[in-house]
């Protein structure tokens, strides 16, 4: 099994962990990702996504749970980030 293959599994392994039963939605959550640029993606429950860089920091953007879940599960994280995030210059 490729990295990559490893790393998607794990992320969605740990956000299925952290839904319980019954329970809708999430309160808070940061996974951590394989990525050449991307350490990590958060989500919280006032519609935000952060996602924290290996060099360049932390930063937060307008975001969907459902987008949250596409980014955690994308093969390529930082090709999902330049699609879909729109960078503040």
């Amino acid at each position: 099994m490729a990295a990559r293959e490893l790393a998607k599994l794990l992320a969605v392994g740990l956000l299925k962990e952290s839904l319980k039963e019954g329970e809708e939605e999430l309160e808070d959550i940061t996974i951590p990702v394989s990525s050449s640029a991307i350490r990590s993606i958060g989500w919280r429950s006032d519609g935000v996504i952060t996602v924290e860089f290996l060099a360049r920091g932390t930063y937060s953007y307008a975001g969907t749970r459902e987008l949250f879940d596409a980014f955690v599960a994308a093969p390529s994280k930082g090709t999902f980030f330049n699609e879909h995030f729109q960078v503040r210059r």
